[in-house]
């Protein structure tokens, strides 16, 4: 495939999802879902990528990012997608593509849209009553903290 042509811009936020390949449900466990977390809190730490929001579902992932200063997006979910499937490969005695080719990436242009984006994420996996949320993994707190769910404010 072709080189991804989105320049990230730093303290800029962007809404990151992506699908998996033909509707496989990789999140299956609680642990699978646990060691996502732990990947995505690692890899935004190492690419300076302050993640607001997310939601991981059986099939797909969504999130609203952040691309700090020197940070790079395109790292943080590079090395999050290969970490994921490697490991499902792996747990599944498989081989082949896990997610549906590259991610897709929305800018976020001005305030009405960050609520609306992270009101979708909040929302979507309680709509599609299929897994749960995660939200407010911030990449300057050490253990992952998790921030009030409840409360959408304009981006800062």
């Amino acid at each position: 495939m072709p080189r991804r042509q989105t320049a990230f811009i730093s303290n800029q936020h962007y809404h990151i999802f992506n699908r998996t390949h033909l509707g496989l449900k990789i999140f299956r466990t609680e642990k699978d879902y646990d060691r996502f977390i732990e990947k995505t809190h690692q890899y935004s730490e190492k690419h300076g990528v302050k993640t607001e929001a997310f939601a991981v579902l059986d099939n797909h992932y969504h999130f609203l990012l952040k691309q700090l200063k020197n940070g790079d997006i395109r790292k943080f979910i590079t090395s999050l997608q290969m970490s994921s499937a490697i490991c499902h490969n792996l747990k599944h005695q498989r081989k082949g593509p896990v997610f549906e080719g590259r991610y897709k990436s929305k800018f976020i242009h001005d305030d009405d849209y960050y609520v609306t984006v992270k009101k979708y994420i909040i929302d979507n996996p309680a709509k599609r009553k299929m897994a749960r949320l995660k939200e407010g993994i911030s990449s300057n707190t050490p253990g992952g903290e998790k921030s009030p769910g409840s409360e959408i404010h304009p981006r800062g």
